[in-house]
């Protein structure tokens, strides 16, 4: 019996292209990491975007703007000239009432031959709002040698420190309550609102907002999350920190139906990265309740 054996010169030539693409898709793999890694690392953490919401808040007699920043992690890996650019966004929004949520310093033992104090007193002060600048502290301002300078270069900066303390604004009928940190402090809940006035509680993190809440406050706000920071599949999740592993980033409904918004913040702790998580500003147009 003849055995014929024939051969098909196109299945090599399949088999050459294959070869020669495997090299090239993961070269262009490859390219694709380095550039997200580029992004991440030189471009997202440089960004400054804001965001601009509008609520109706049951109690209030009148609209309110409020600029709401957090989480400036300044050291290192964010340069305090940037206070500067923070203050020239914030003055652009022409708000009443200016309010910090904690982690002004990432960790100032380690950063302060690079930090110059008066540099972000000097852009803290040149922040305008005619209701007040108020802040609370977060676990960054009260450890990495910061709990001592902290409360200095806010107010000379025209800032008041809240530590489980409420304040009525003058001529509103709005109260702001600024809880102490969760992690490195003693958060307390406010005892009651003053009647007739509406509340905004004031906690750098968020899983203990709804542990915080009373009768009449009408919003919490908060930071820490950095909203998530880095933010991938199967990642995000297991890097978030403790205190913001339950509200991690945009809107949240707490008891009694009060809105929680948790601020992706501005500056990098632990990695100098921002993955789809760009820092913010949060400008709110804080409006009465419609009946």
């Amino acid at each position: 019996m003849d055995v014929s054996v024939r051969f098909y010169p196109h299945f090599g030539k399949a088999e050459s292209r294959l070869k020669k693409a495997v090299p090239i898709t993961l070269l262009s793999l490859a390219a694709a990491a380095l550039a997200c890694l580029g992004y991440a690392r030189f471009i997202e953490p440089d960004l400054l975007t804001e965001k601009h919401y509008r609520r109706e808040i049951p109690g209030l007699s009148k609209p309110v703007t409020v600029a709401f920043f957090s989480d400036t992690h300044f050291g290192k890996n964010y340069s305090d000239d940037n206070i500067f650019r923070i203050a020239e966004k914030i003055n652009a929004a022409k708000p009443d009432l200016i309010l910090f949520g904690g982690d002004f310093f990432d960790s100032y033992y380690r950063d302060q031959e690079e930090l110059d104090l008066s540099v972000l007193q000097s852009g803290l002060a040149q922040m305008e709002a005619p209701l007040g600048k108020f802040a609370v502290r977060g676990n960054h301002d009260w450890g990495g040698g910061a709990h001592q300078v902290y409360p200095e270069v806010l107010e000379a900066g025209g800032f008041s420190l809240l530590i489980n303390e409420g304040i009525s604004l003058p001529g509103e009928n709005l109260w702001l309550y600024g809880a102490d940190d969760m992690l490195l402090g003693s958060p307390e809940a406010p005892s009651s609102v003053p009647n007739g006035q509406a509340g905004i509680l004031l906690s750098h993190e968020p899983d203990q907002a709804e542990t915080l809440l009373t009768d009449g406050i009408q919003l919490a706000l908060s930071g820490h999350s950095h909203g998530g920071q880095v933010r991938l599949p199967f990642v995000t999740n297991k890097i978030l920190p403790t205190g913001a592993q339950q509200y991690v980033r945009g809107w949240y409904t707490l008891q009694n139906q009060v809105p929680l918004l948790v601020s992706s913040g501005i500056g990098t702790t632990v990695l100098p990265f921002r993955f789809a998580s760009p820092p913010e500003i949060c400008i709110l147009e804080l409006v009465p309740a419609s009946s």
